[in-house]
């Protein structure tokens, strides 16, 4: 069973569970996969813990308490990347959000990026670092109480949240930032020219993005191959470089931006990441691998089970504390 309580309330998990205490009744066996740390301990005899895809330890529940799971699963406490040094940005904040509201999934209140600052977003998978992105850029239904540079912002859509001056690079560059069938300079153009990237002559796109993708460093064959022929950095620098070609971005909004990168790709992104915020930009990064947090963002929200719970200061907090919070919601 992978998962099966990710979208289940505690009357329905109960159910599931009672359904699981009649099959191992029955003498069948059942593995049983979730990263809520409670239910581990109240269905199962035994627990498994898979680190970095290898087996971290195997745990008789009966005598092991959720402290010795955890450690196995954060493993050595210390630090894997040490943070870089950045000056706290200081100044009122270029984006406020008060409340964002998704009923049964999302209940964020009260974080703020300053113009300059990487905000970190932590969390497991179904924490919900995706959707408080996709509801602040107006991809999905939500209640969003937010101030952009102390007006009230109202991301209705996608469209209004690019006029309001946000830029989101998604999840899923195949799926959701790319059109794979078009050229490099066409996808990159397209933020900019706000038209379909079909109807826009070829020179045109490969003038307006010439600068962007030379400053991301993307390698090609030339701006008029197509972008699904590039590898997965190149692709995720031209999602990039089509915000920088529009310009006039306020607020960045990175959803996993290094997913499927080599190291040389990280750093490459990164640094431009680094050099947006020189520029004024506020940045909300979302990232599975925390160690790339630590190293790159000035502050890191931890999020739990759709609720921000912790927020810390990664040149200060160990790793493994913010560890401790991702996993179980709680500071240790």
């Amino acid at each position: 069973m992978d998962e099966p309580s990710a979208t289940l309330g505690e009357s329905e998990l109960a159910r599931v569970f009672e359904v699981i205490r009649s099959l191992t009744a029955e003498g069948r066996s059942v593995i049983f996969i979730s990263h809520r740390m409670e239910e581990v301990m109240e269905i199962g005899h035994r627990a498994t813990v898979l680190r970095d895809g290898r087996t971290a330890g195997v745990f008789d529940l009966s005598s092991t308490g959720p402290g010795e799971l955890v450690a196995a699963m954060i493993g050595e406490a210390k630090e894997l990347v040490r943070p870089t040094a950045h000056p706290a940005p200081e100044g009122e904040p270029r984006l406020s959000v008060e409340r964002v509201h998704v009923p049964g999934l999302l209940d964020v209140r009260g974080i703020e990026v300053r113009p300059g600052e990487i905000v970190g977003l932590a969390g497991l998978g179904g924490a919900g670092r995706t959707t408080l992105l996709r509801a602040l850029f107006g991809d999905i239904k939500a209640q969003v109480t937010a101030r952009l540079d102390g007006v009230p912002l109202r991301p209705g859509s996608p469209a209004a949240a690019v006029r309001a001056g946000l830029a989101l690079v998604p999840e899923s560059r195949k799926e959701q930032g790319l059109m794979l069938g078009l050229s490099v300079s066409r996808n990159a153009a397209i933020a900019a020219l706000g038209r379909p990237p079909w109807l826009m002559p070829g020179r045109t796109g490969r003038r307006i993005t010439a600068d962007a993708l030379t400053a991301l460093g993307v390698k090609s064959a030339g701006p008029g191959q197509l972008v699904g022929q590039l590898s997965g950095g190149n692709q995720q620098k031209v999602v990039l470089a089509k915000w920088i070609t529009r310009g006039r971005i306020r607020v960045l909004l990175l959803d996993e931006p290094t997913r499927g990168l080599d190291v040389g790709a990280k750093a490459d992104l990164y640094r431009q990441v680094r050099h947006l915020a020189g520029q004024g930009v506020a940045v909300l990064l979302a990232s599975s691998e925390l160690n790339e947090l630590t190293a790159n963002a000035d502050r890191i929200q931890v999020l739990y089970e759709g609720r921000n719970v912790a927020g810390f200061d990664p040149r200060v907090s160990p790793e493994s504390v913010i560890a401790h919070t991702v996993i179980t919601g709680a500071t240790p």
